[in-house]
């Protein structure tokens, strides 16, 4: 009996040893199965956040594809305007100059060619040169000579 006992104890402690064995493995898995739990909601987020930057990088992009058909656009209408006016600066060049717009046999006018007379040229005027019948006026004088005028007729009528 002493050796079924002993061989009782000896398989008790291996069982032990077996359910300690078991019960780690099971503590194990139920960590496993948490990490993994956490991990396929980490995943679930991270793909979400992807998804949302999808969204706003189509959203861009579009938004890009529409301000480039615009520029395309603006970009033909100004070379439609460009070949537009080429043709009409083409057509009013004459046959002569047609290998550049400038000047022909003809120079450019002169600018400020034309001088008015000046006050002194007025004032120093010879007798002989005035036209027929024209008498020299001088304003200064016309001024003082108004000015007498009008004294002596103040005076006249004062002495009266």
């Amino acid at each position: 009996m002493c050796d079924d006992l002993k061989r009782l104890e000896r398989d008790i402690r291996e069982y032990k040893v077996i359910v300690e064995k078991f019960e780690d493995q099971i503590k194990a898995y139920k960590a496993n199965e948490l990490q993994h739990y956490y991990d396929t909601n980490y995943w679930k987020w991270e793909k979400d956040q992807l998804e949302i930057q999808i969204e706003k990088s189509k959203e861009e992009c579009e938004k890009i594809k529409s301000e480039y058909e615009k520029a395309k656009l603006d970009i033909e209408k100004f070379s439609y305007a460009f070949k537009a006016m080429d043709s009409l600066l083409k057509a009013q060049v004459h046959d002569k100059i047609k290998n550049g717009i400038g000047y022909n046999a003809t120079p450019p006018p002169y600018n400020n060619n034309y001088i008015p007379p000046s006050s002194d040229l007025l004032e120093n005027q010879n007798k002989e040169d005035l036209p027929i019948g024209a008498t020299e006026v001088d304003p200064i004088d016309s001024v003082v000579v108004e000015e007498e005028n009008e004294e002596e007729n103040y005076e006249n009528k004062n002495a009266e």
